[in-house]
Order: structure tokens, then sequence, then C-alpha cells
């Protein structure tokens, strides 16, 4: 009888070190997916906890822009509803870009000086921000960062505008954090175009001619209609003779109790303001 070997068990092997790749999603609904999950981490800024679509939104956007999932999410903020991202996530997606020749910050007293030099340009971009800048734009009494870091807002919003300004292709149009954080909202809803109506006169109430006590039926107007018509003919044909609108309203004021509800608030349209008054 052969003998059957004994199979061995092999351990699994455990590597360490090395640069680990990010997960990158492939389609949409991969990037949906991944939102859901990172919606209830609790690994993710407040704006997006429990927020599986602002999560996915915010993916998508990172994607475009060259960053992983996890990136986006730390480097991209939702402010005033629009996608903005913060000011170290703009420097690390321009010099990933690699046109990004180099980038000097420096400050000069209470000024904040950003120079950028894109490949390819044959002069630098320098930007700078001031605390007169900051003053004329009401920061400097603006309670938060620009109080307590206002070197820090400076040199931020002096890279915001050099970056924007230089590699706004790279940055796909988005705004800098901190500079979108010192835009005040304004109310852009359009305003109605539609002319205003005209002012409806007041009409006096109906006669109530009903009565708790029993009292005899009125005999209602057979034909309430054609009495009505003939009725506005008659005051229209009067024009804007007073005297005889008065008339023609006095000669026919007995036939309102014999209307209906609804016939006599028609009939009161024309009633005669001096009558109305009353």
């Amino acid at each position: 009888m052969t003998d059957i070997p004994k199979a061995t068990a092999i351990a699994p092997t455990l590597s360490a070190g090395g640069r680990a790749l990010a997960i990158v999603p492939q389609s949409f609904d991969d990037c949906y997916r991944m939102g859901k999950l990172l919606a209830i981490s609790g690994l993710v800024p407040n704006d997006y906890k429990n927020n599986p679509e602002g999560c996915t939104v915010a993916i998508m956007q990172g994607l475009e822009l060259g960053l992983s999932p996890m990136a986006a999410l730390q480097s991209i903020a939702v402010i005033n509803g629009r996608p903005s991202i913060w000011g170290d996530g703009a420097l690390a997606v321009v010099r990933a870009s690699g046109l990004l020749e180099y980038i000097k910050e420096w400050t000069d007293g209470t000024t904040a000086y950003c120079e950028v030099k894109r490949a390819g340009e044959p002069e630098p971009i320098v930007r700078t921000f001031s605390d007169d800048d900051a003053k004329a734009a009401g920061l400097l009494t603006k309670k938060g960062p620009w109080q307590e870091y206002r070197p820090r807002m400076r040199q931020m919003r002096a890279r915001s505008w050099a970056l924007r300004d230089g590699f706004a292709d790279v940055l796909k149009g988005l705004h800098i954090a901190e500079e979108a954080q010192d835009i005040p909202m304004r109310d852009v809803t359009p305003q109605s175009t539609r002319a205003a109506l005209p002012e409806i006169p007041d009409i006096p109430d109906v006669p109530d001619i009903s009565t708790t006590d029993e009292a005899e039926p009125v005999d209602l107007i057979a034909d309430e209609d054609g009495f009505l018509v003939a009725f506005e003919e008659q005051m229209r044909e009067a024009g804007g003779d007073v005297v005889l609108i008065q008339e023609i309203w006095d000669s026919n004021e007995h036939m309102l109790e014999r209307l209906s509800a609804g016939g006599q608030r028609r009939m009161l349209t024309l009633k005669p303001m001096s009558k109305a008054a009353e």
C-alpha cells in the first residue's frame, strides 16, 4: 500500500515597509460605496460625518485634482455650499503637477509675500497680503483665526492669490478654504420681474340673509345670470356719469336680496363708491 504524504501547512507571510498605494475607486458605484463607508467611520471631518453623498462628491472632486480619496476628504472643505481646498492641500496638488519650479514665502513686518514660478513662464508671480489689506476687508476685527493666528492667515491669503493666479488650471478653479471662509454670504435669489398686481378695492361684506328665526323663503330670480348681465351692461354704458350710475343702482338695489350669495357678490362689485362707503 502506497503511503500518502501529509500536506505541510504554509504560514502566510507578512510584509512590512515599502510604500502603500491608495485605494482608488474606478466607477461611480465604487465612489459611493467608499463614501458610505467613510461617512460612518468617524475618521472624516464633521462636514462629512453621516453624509455619504458629501463624501462621494468630495472623493470625485479630489480625483479630478489628483488626490486619493482619503486625502480629498482631508483637503476639501465645503464652505457656503461650494467646495474649497485648504492651503496646504492646494500646495500639495500644485507640487504634484510638476509645473511648480519653486515657491518662496516670507514676511516683512505686517506683510506676507508669496512668490511662485511656473515651468515655462518667463517671470515668477508675486502676491502680497498685509494688515492694511485685512483691515480694508474687515478681517482684523473678525473673531477666530484672524485674532489668534494672524501671521498664518496673512500667509495663506498671499499663497491663495499666488497659486490661483499661476495654477488655475491645476486647481480647477477651486477657492482656497482660508480665503473662502472670509467671504460673506450674499442673497443671490433672483428678483421677480413680474409686474405688481393692482390693488383690489375692498368689497363690502355680503349681507347675511340667513336668520335663526323662521322666515318666508326668498323668491330668487329665475334668470339670475341674465339679470346680472343686463345690469352690468347698464353700468358700463353709464360710463363715468356718477349721477346716472347712482340712479341705475338705486333702481336695482331691491333685487339684491333675490340673488344667490355668488350673485350678490357679483352685483356688489359694481356698487357706487358713495354707497359702498355706507
